[in-house]
């Protein structure tokens, strides 16, 4: 850091933000107090010099954010005022398929272009339903026609679902749509003719489209803790994308081999977005892209973008200099990258960045798909409205970019996860597969008003022969990633819960929250010979599929479903007490009251494993999130009654806890509770 100084000593801090000010002033005062050998004048030269940067760098606090200066601001492009719709001013203008050339003008100028009647209303609305149906399910108690139960959606993750790409049949028909295929078409930069194309696509210039997601906000207008945050970003590692840092985008192999873990491939296909590196082209090697299923106006939320940064990206990158010195805010100014996997990231800009002043707000009609150069800055704006936003992301690029290994391994993961699903004469070109590669059996979509559970139990006897236990978990996990989420520990966590049994080796084990049997075949597998499994399932349905379940696994020797709550089942458990085993994996909610009233009773001894499924594991003290887990978590770690282990999952946690007390002390049993022993 170097700043100009007249005679006085008096650096010049006008251009410099307050953590460059702050920089001068630290290196001042280290000079200052190590100038015991100088001269009398030149400590008083160091001193007046430090004196004038503490000036300098209380008046650089004092400023308004608009007067700070960065670099970085002078390479930003113009305002721009952008054309309206004819029609109906409240939109940009946009474009029919049939005026390929026109929009394709527009998108070079602008960076950005919508195209209207890509979706027709009746595939608008099946998607919206398909997304419902997707919430419903997730979202105990949550209804679309419900307003009052909306409060159960979360705006933390800016209306997004947990899974990094969603496969379902309106989505996969969506990603294969004809007029889809033919906006991006219009906008991609052409490859041509490649010697040794060695591919799953039909030619290199076969737009390959991402496996993406959907989001939703809801209508925020009198509540404002619904409003997602607002901000501006590149999907784009700007030095990977400049070739200034190596990608790894082609080692990416989608998980092809192993799909028992939800987060692969899914991972793979955002690390595809993120780590991709241009060639030059004016339009860049990915277009961004947002379906819009419902009208969506200013008000409503939604996506922005900062027309002609695409032509500033390159003198952009220049003046923010080394990708090293970007990796953190370190002043309310700056902007930094976030760097991902295979050399990809995302570049965050601070919301006191003048380029929000550069962004505009695209609002859409029902049905449009707006594109956009991936070297465009976009962000999202907050639901400020009566109406709900609801989208779905689609990404393209040409298949010619990518290579054989990548592009056949890529295309191996689409066949495996779109299997049973509706292909269109396009899927050779979108997926890299045929309608003939993918008559492998798959559970059917669930439509609303059907028992998801019903289904997947349906589906796993009949596909997993008889007393095959790890085929039947297998099925379980590969329904939960392929077609709708189950309650389920999976696999990762399962690896935990399966070395807690076959370390304890219980002779009487129980689980609370039986559900399908997943657990309870994970359980029993593991335990010695002469054990037994009782887990209680409150839920008829769930009992009666559960039991099957069982049976069909082989097991019925080793578990005994109860059908009630933990009160109810109360003489039964004391009768079967104590337990060497406790397996928590019902609701969150109850953990605490749950271990506490088997402390009360005396069915948890010394010795006795307890392990809990769904733990957050920030153990923050002041943290009150139901879905966290933090209270039981808090209790089992400081309570003096437990040796407890904490090993991390995908979105949470496993807790493998070990009672170390002969009797669990009265002070560690809730007030409440001491009656139940009795």
């Amino acid at each position: 850091m170097a700043a100009d100084t007249g005679d006085s000593g008096a650096p010049d801090t006008e251009n410099l933000s307050v953590s460059e000010v702050e920089e001068l002033y630290n290196a001042a005062l280290a000079d200052v107090q190590a100038s015991a050998s100088l001269t009398a004048e030149q400590r008083k030269q160091r001193g007046q010099r430090l004196a004038a940067l503490s000036k300098a760098l209380r008046a650089a606090k004092r400023k308004p954010p608009e007067k700070t200066k960065r670099p970085e601001w002078q390479s930003y492009p113009e305002p721009t005022a952008l054309p309206k719709c004819s029609d109906d001013p409240r939109y940009v203008r946009s474009f029919s398929i049939d005026d390929a050339q026109r929009a394709k003008e527009f998108f070079e100028r602008y960076g950005f272009v919508v195209f209207n009647d890509v979706l027709e209303p009746g595939e608008c609305e099946a998607t919206v339903s398909e997304i419902w149906t997707s919430l419903e399910e997730r979202t105990p108690g949550l209804r679309r026609d419900g307003p009052e139960t909306w409060s159960l959606l979360s705006s933390e993750r800016y209306g997004l679902p947990e899974e990094q790409a969603v496969f379902t049949p309106q989505m996969v028909a969506n990603r294969q749509n004809p007029r889809v295929y033919a906006a991006l078409d219009a906008v991609l930069p052409r490859i041509g003719h490649l010697e040794d194309f060695d591919s799953p696509h039909p030619e290199p210039d076969s737009v390959v489209v991402t496996q993406d997601r959907w989001c939703i906000y809801r209508p925020a207008a009198d509540d404002e803790t619904w409003r997602t945050a607002e901000n501006l970003h590149l999907d784009v590692n700007p030095w990977t994308y400049a070739g200034l840092k190596a990608t790894e985008i082609e080692s990416l192999r989608y998980g092809s081999e192993d799909f028992s873990d939800h987060r692969f491939p899914l991972q793979d296909f955002r690390a595809e977005l993120t780590a991709v590196q241009g060639r030059g082209c004016p339009t860049g090697e990915h277009v961004q892209g947002v379906l819009n299923l419902l009208d969506n106006l200013e008000e409503d939320g939604g996506t922005r973008v900062v027309p002609g940064f695409h032509r500033s990206f390159m003198p952009w990158l220049e003046s923010l200099g080394a990708m090293e010195d970007n990796l953190s805010q370190c002043g309310q100014h700056d902007n930094w990258v976030l760097r991902r996997a295979a050399g990809g990231g995302s570049f965050k800009f601070s919301n006191l960045d003048p380029l929000h002043g550069l962004s505009r707000r695209i609002p859409l009609r029902a049905g449009s798909f707006l594109l956009w150069n991936q070297l465009v800055v976009h962000g999202s704006c907050a639901n400020r409205s009566h109406n709900f936003r609801m989208a779905q992301f689609i990404t393209g690029f040409r298949a010619g970019e990518m290579t054989p290994g990548r592009a056949w391994a890529r295309a191996a993961a689409v066949q495996r996860l779109c299997s049973g699903l509706p292909l269109s004469p396009l899927a050779p070109h979108v997926f890299g597969i045929s309608e003939q590669s993918c008559e492998a059996p798959r559970p059917q979509p669930v439509t609303r008003g059907t028992s998801r559970e019903r289904m997947a139990c349906d589906h796993v006897l009949g596909t997993v022969p008889q007393g095959d236990a790890e085929g039947l978990l297998k099925a379980f996990e590969d329904f939960h990633l392929h077609c709708r989420p189950l309650i389920h520990v999976g696999g990762q966590k399962g690896e935990h819960l399966d070395a807690a049994v076959r370390e304890r080796k219980p002779k009487r084990a129980l689980e609370l929250g039986t559900y399908l049997g997943y657990s309870a075949v994970r359980i029993a597998r593991c335990l010695p010979d002469g054990a037994t499994l009782y887990t209680v399932e409150e839920d008829a349905q769930n009992a009666t599929l559960a039991e099957a379940s069982i049976a069909h696994a082989g097991l019925s020797a080793k578990i005994v479903v109860l059908l009630g709550t933990v009160e109810t089942l109360k003489p039964k458990l004391l009768e079967l007490a104590p337990f060497d085993f406790v397996f928590l994996d019902h609701q969150k909610a109850l953990y605490l009251e749950e271990i506490q009233r088997l402390e009360a009773w005396r069915l948890v001894r010394h010795g006795t494993t307890v392990v809990a499924d769904n733990i957050g594991g920030c153990n923050r003290a002041d943290c009150r999130r139901v879905t966290c887990g933090c209270a039981y978590a808090r209790y089992v770690r400081s309570s003096g009654s437990y040796c407890s282990r904490f090993f991390w999952g995908s979105r949470d946690g496993i807790e493998v806890s070990s009672a170390i007390k002969p009797e669990i002390p009265d002070h560690c049993v809730a007030p409440c509770l001491r009656r139940l022993s009795t």
